[in-house]
C-alpha cells in the first residue's frame, strides 16, 4: 500500500519531498496509517488534532492518544478545542457541518503560521463511495458524483486510491494502534447508513461493488473534465466581464443546442443551488427585472442579459459628508479642483463636472441614490425624478444600484456621479470660479 499511496501522490502532484506537512490525526485508524506512510515516505510531518468535545471521555481520550502518537514518532503535536454544539447553533448548521468548518478554517491557520505547504487528510476510496450516494440521495450534477478530489487548494488526500480493508491490512501489518469512534456505527447519519446499511446491499449483488463503483467514478471525473473543457471553451462567446460584473449574453446563448447544461455550469461557479437555476431558467424570457441570490452574489434578468454580480457592501449604502474641498478615496474616488474660469478648460466626459464654485454650499453629501430624489438634468429647466431619468438612460438594475450622488449642504443634487450634473449648478457666462470634479 505503501507504494500505491507514493504513485498516487506523484501522479497527483499532491506533495514534495522536501514538503512540510500539517496532518490531521483524529484518532482513528485512517489518520493513524496515513501519519505512519507519510514519516515512512520521509516527510516532515506536524501532527494536528482537534477536540469537538461531543463524545464525552472518549474526545478526550483521543487527544491524550494523539498527544503520545505525536511524542513517539518525534512530531511537534498542536491541538484545539472547539464548542462545537455552541458553533452550530449560533450559525444554524447541522453538527457535521459545523465540526467541517472548524477544522478547516483552523487547519489553514495553522499551516500558514507554521508555513506548511498542505494539509493531508485521511479520506480514502470508500470515502469518495459514500460521498458519490450522499450526492446522489441530495440531487446533484455530475460534479457532484466524481467522489472527493485529491487536493482541494492546501489540502491533500494521499490515501484516496486505498480501500478500508487495505488500510487495515497496513495497521495490522504494521501493529498500528488507533481509537474507535463509537458514533461511527449510529446509522442515524447518513454517512453511517450508507456505510454500514445500503452499500453491504449493494456488495451482495455485486461482490466486487466497491472496485467498481471507484471505477464509475474515475470515468465520471474525466467526463466532467472534458464537459468543463467543453463549456470553457464556450464561455467567452457568451460572457463579457467588465470591473463589477460578469453579463451573460441569453439571447446568444439560448442559439446553442445545450443551453441549460451551459448555463447551469455559468451560474453552479457563482454558487447558485439546482432550484435556483431552474428558477432563473423560467424568468429569462418573461421576467426582466426579476433578482436572484447566492451566498456571495446577486443575479438580474435584464432583458437579454442575466448581470451577476458580488453582494453590495452594507458600508456602501451609507452617506459620506464632504466638509471642505479635498480628494475623497472611499467609497469611490473622487478629486476635486477650484480654478478661476479665465484658467479653465471645460471637461468633456461623463466623469467629470463643471460647476460654477460660487453656487455650491459645503459640507457636500455623497450618498446611493434613493426613490423621490429629483434633479434639473443639464440642459433642462425642468426637474425630472432619478428614477425616470435612469429609465431614459435604459439603465440595469444593477447599474442604478451602483448610483452615487453628490449633494448640496441643502440636499440638493449637484451631480449623478459618472452620469449628468445638475443644471442649476452648472457654468455660465457670469461664473467666476469652477470647482472640478473628477471622478477616478
Amino acid at each position: 500500500m505503501l507504494r500505491k499511496i507514493s504513485t498516487y501522490i506523484a501522479e497527483n502532484n499532491l506533495l514534495k519531498p522536501t514538503d512540510k506537512v500539517l496532518v490531521a490525526v483524529s484518532g482513528g485508524i485512517d489518520s493513524v496509517v496515513l501519519l505512519h506512510a507519510l514519516l515512512t515516505l520521509k516527510y516532515e510531518c506536524i501532527v494536528v488534532h482537534c477536540n469537538f468535545h461531543l463524545r464525552g471521555e472518549e474526545s478526550d481520550r483521543d487527544e491524550t492518544f494523539v498527544q503520545q502518537l505525536a511524542e513517539k514518532y518525534n512530531c511537534r503535536f498542536i491541538k484545539t478545542d472547539f464548542d462545537t454544539t455552541k458553533f452550530a447553533e449560533e450559525n444554524h448548521l447541522s453538527i457535521e457541518m459545523a465540526a467541517r468548518e472548524l477544522r478547516y478554517e483552523w487547519f489553514e491557520d495553522v499551516r500558514k503560521k507554521e508555513s506548511c505547504q498542505c494539509v493531508a487528510v485521511a479520506h480514502h476510496a470508500n470515502d469518495s463511495i459514500e460521498t458519490f450516494f450522499l450526492n446522489l440521495i441530495r440531487g446533484t450534477g455530475i460534479n457532484g458524483l466524481t467522489g472527493i478530489k485529491p487536493r482541494n487548494n492546501f489540502v491533500v488526500r494521499p490515501m484516496l486510491s486505498c480501500f478500508r480493508n487495505e488500510i487495515e491490512n497496513y495497521a495490522q501489518q504494521h501493529q498500528l494502534s488507533s481509537c474507535f469512534d463509537s458514533t461511527n456505527n449510529d446509522v442515524k447519519f447518513k454517512r453511517n447508513s450508507i456505510r454500514h446499511q445500503v452499500i453491504p446491499q449493494l456488495e451482495k449483488l455485486n461482490p466486487s461493488f466497491q472496485e467498481t463503483m471507484a471505477n464509475n467514478i474515475e470515468r465520471l471525473a474525466n467526463i466532467q473534465e472534458i464537459n468543463l473543457f467543453a463549456i470553457s471553451s464556450l464561455f467567452n462567446s457568451f460572457i463579457i466581464n467588465d470591473l463589477e460584473n460578469t453579463i451573460i449574453d441569453t439571447k446568444k446563448l439560448s442559439k446553442t443546442p445545450v443551453y441549460y447544461q451551459i448555463l447551469s455550469e455559468i451560474l453552479h461557479k457563482y454558487g447558485f443551488s439546482n432550484d435556483n437555476i431552474k428558477k432563473i431558467f423560467q424568468q429569462i424570457e418573461t421576467n426582466s427585472g426579476k433578482k436572484f441570490y447566492s451566498s456571495e452574489f446577486e443575479l438580474l434578468i435584464n432583458r437579454k442579459e442575466i448581470i451577476i454580480k458580488k453582494k453590495s457592501n452594507e458600508e456602501e449604502k451609507k452617506s459620506f459628508l464632504i466638509s471642505e474641498i479635498q480628494d475623497l478615496h472611499y467609497p469611490i474616488q473622487i478629486k476635486f479642483e477650484k480654478k478661476s474660469r479665465e484658467n479653465f478648460e471645460l471637461k468633456r466626459s461623463k466623469n467629470f463636472a463643471n460647476l460654477d464654485a460660487e453656487k455650491i454650499r459645503f459640507p457636500l453629501t455623497l450618498r446611493k441614490w434613493k426613490q423621490g430624489d429629483v434633479f434639473f438634468p443639464f440642459g433642462m429647466n425642468q426637474k425630472k425624478k432619478l428614477s425616470d431619468f435612469f429609465i431614459d438612460q435604459k439603465m440595469s438594475l444593477f447599474e442604478k444600484e451602483n448610483i452615487w450622488i453628490l449633494t448640496s449642504a441643502n440636499d440638493e443634487i449637484i451631480w449623478v456621479i459618472g452620469e449628468r450634473i445638475d443644471n442649476r449648478f452648472s457654468i455660465t457666462d457670469e461664473t467666476k470660479k469652477v470647482l472640478l470634479i473628477q471622478k477616478l
